[in-house]
């Protein structure tokens, strides 16, 4: 047999195959395609009759040769862990707000037999923006905050005064910036929740009352400038850097929490409203401090310990696309007793002789703040 006739007979077994595949493709796979729908269908309805008498089981089921699905229907395990993570809430919200109020530090001495006091009192004026996250499952959350200065510039002026014995000798002013950080981390509990949280209530409102345990830090850096003598009246190293202070508050607290929430469900988008309230207490917080008089090559360290008082209130508006309003006002306030440590890093020009390297311990020494923030922001529920 000649090598044309062989190479014929190959291209036509080739052709013949190929037109196989080819209407096996076009006109086998179109069936298929167009069936499956209904055939699922079949297959998912047999599996849910065979997982009600087989409820643990794993089952197969093959409708024909094209149509077949594999169930393993999850254990009570399984579905305990799928509701939990399927009920867990998680909210997220931006805000903005505007703090005032003071933080201030008071030393007290005594030499050769005068009395002296001295107090420095540090504005709290600037804008705020911040972070706020929850989440928990049900009556559980952890919720987060985070907040920071838009602006370093403070809206008052720090106060010096000092005293000997019940006279005032020295009184100026300075402005003042601000570098801020405030940040808030808590778990709270309902430990109480239902609509009828007060048999007077309406059905249409929800009540939750819980327990809090948390951890507020504060740190608040300034830079100060200038001096205004209130006293004699003048002025002196306008612009120029006179002092440097950073305070650092750490308070744990444990507390209560109030809610409710009243479902209007209008024709209008507000889907809800209510408020919240908190009521803390901090037995034990701590307050160092660090103040470089700039001018007098003198840095003061000071340690104190003390208690608190944290208030908290807001009310919200709750959308039925699952984005929340709120508004609210906070309130802090810190009180502590410790000491304070004087070092010169380098002769002080108001005193006579060569101060360097002079050390002063055990200075009686009062940090106290008090803080009021008014805050607005919005939250999206996941």
């Amino acid at each position: 047999m000649s090598l044309g006739i062989i190479k014929e007979k190959f291209i036509r077994i080739l052709n013949s195959i190929i037109l196989k595949i080819f209407l096996i493709f076009f006109l086998f796979i179109p069936s298929f395609i167009f069936a499956y729908p209904s055939g699922r269908d079949n297959v998912l309805e047999e599996a849910l009759n065979k997982w009600e008498s087989h409820p643990k089981d794993e089952v197969i089921i093959k409708k024909d040769n094209l149509t077949s699905l594999t169930v393993k229907y999850p254990s009570k395990r399984e579905e305990e862990i799928e509701k939990v993570f399927r009920n867990i809430e998680m909210e997220i919200a931006l805000g903005i707000g505007y703090i005032f109020g003071e933080t201030s530090y008071e030393i007290k001495f005594s030499s050769a037999g005068v009395e002296g006091k001295s107090r420095l009192d540090f504005p709290l004026g600037n804008w705020l923006v911040g972070l706020k996250t929850s989440i928990g499952y049900s009556p559980l959350y952890l919720n987060f905050e985070g907040w920071t200065q838009l602006r370093k510039v403070a809206s008052g002026e720090m106060a010096d005064k000092d005293w000997v014995d019940s006279f005032l000798f020295s009184s100026t002013k300075s402005d003042a910036e601000l570098k801020l950080k405030i940040l808030d981390i808590n778990l709270l509990y309902y430990f109480l929740e239902g609509k009828m949280l007060w048999e007077d209530w309406p059905s249409t409102r929800e009540g939750k009352a819980g327990v809090l345990l948390g951890y507020k830090f504060e740190d608040f850096d300034y830079d100060i400038y200038g001096i205004k003598d209130e006293i004699f009246n003048i002025s002196s190293y306008m612009g120029e850097k006179v002092l440097e202070y950073e305070v650092k508050y750490k308070i744990p607290y444990f507390g209560v929490s109030g809610y409710f929430v009243d479902v209007t469900n209008p024709e209008f988008f507000i889907d809800r409203w209510g408020m919240e309230g908190k009521l803390c207490f901090s037995p034990y917080l701590k307050a160092n401090d660090e103040d470089n008089h700039v001018l007098r090559n003198k840095v003061s360290y000071g340690k104190t310990k003390g208690n608190g008082w944290l208030l908290g209130v807001n009310a919200f508006l709750r959308t039925k696309t699952d984005w929340t309003f709120r508004g609210g006002l906070d309130y802090t306030y810190i009180k502590t007793d410790g000491s304070q440590e004087q070092y010169w890093y380098g002769d002080d020009p108001n005193t006579f002789g060569d101060d360097t390297g002079t050390r002063v311990t055990g200075i009686d020494l009062k940090i106290e703040s008090w803080q009021l923030f008014w805050w607005w922001g919005i939250e999206y529920k996941f």
